[in-house]
């Protein structure tokens, strides 16, 4: 079982902050980049986020798990505007 580690993560709105964070597999998400990503999972002040651990950028976010997954389902934040 994947333990927590502290990575920094840039949160859209609060900035670079480092957290603990838990990586998670994503392997079946990996269409958006075509290209296999490391990510991990944190929450921060009851929003949920998913983030690229190598670039610390954030590409998905919700208010409960499953929103944010279902945004990283649909493209993530990539696909936003």
């Amino acid at each position: 079982m994947a333990k927590e580690k502290k990575r920094w993560v840039n949160i859209p709105s609060v900035g670079r902050v480092r957290l603990y964070t838990k990586k998670i597999d994503v392997d079946h998400f990996c269409f958006l980049t075509n290209k296999q990503i490391d990510v991990a999972k944190v929450k921060l002040h009851n929003v949920w986020f998913i983030f690229d651990i190598e670039s610390e950028e954030v590409i998905s976010q919700g208010l409960t798990w499953t929103d944010c997954l279902d945004m990283l389902k649909s493209g993530g934040l990539l696909n936003q505007k």
